[in-house]
């Protein structure tokens, strides 16, 4: 019996302390304060198109490799491989945000992200309906062509 007495008061004296403080959100202007953007999509999911190259991916291919110049010093040294871009497909199909994901050499990265930024706009990528933005990662290769088809 003195133990529940004892209960009972820690807590009704619990109750009343936690009743009496104020539960306002300390970050009450934080969303106010954050600049609305919209959300980027990296592709996996159900219910979504992928963001793609007017005419498809033979065509970029195409336009890669018919406007791709090699630098002659990275040439003449031989150095082959891949640069990685990446950039962002607007919900619009305009292209932005490019950065080099994984670099070869600076003039190759430099003749990688000029392709890439002298694309057309591309067909923007759906999720559920509605045109999204899209963060894409394209490789452009540097050193022995395709064979041609």
């Amino acid at each position: 019996m003195k133990h529940t007495f004892y209960f009972g008061i820690i807590f009704v004296f619990f109750a009343n302390s936690c009743s009496s403080t104020s539960h306002q959100p300390i970050f009450k202007n934080v969303a106010k304060e954050l600049p609305k953007q919209t959300p980027k999509i990296i592709f996996g999911g159900h219910d979504e198109t992928p963001a793609s190259f007017p005419g498809g991916s033979d065509a970029m291919q195409n336009f890669i490799y018919s406007n791709l110049r090699y630098p002659q010093t990275d040439s003449l040294a031989g150095k082959q491989g891949s640069v990685w871009v990446q950039f962002t497909v607007s919900s619009t199909g305009k292209l932005s945000d490019f950065e080099i994901r994984r670099s070869l050499t600076p003039d190759c990265d430099a003749e990688a992200l000029r392709i890439v930024k002298s694309m057309p706009n591309w067909t923007p990528g759906f999720q559920y309906g509605k045109p999204v933005d899209i963060i894409y990662l394209l490789p452009i290769r540097f050193g022995t062509q395709p064979q041609e088809k």
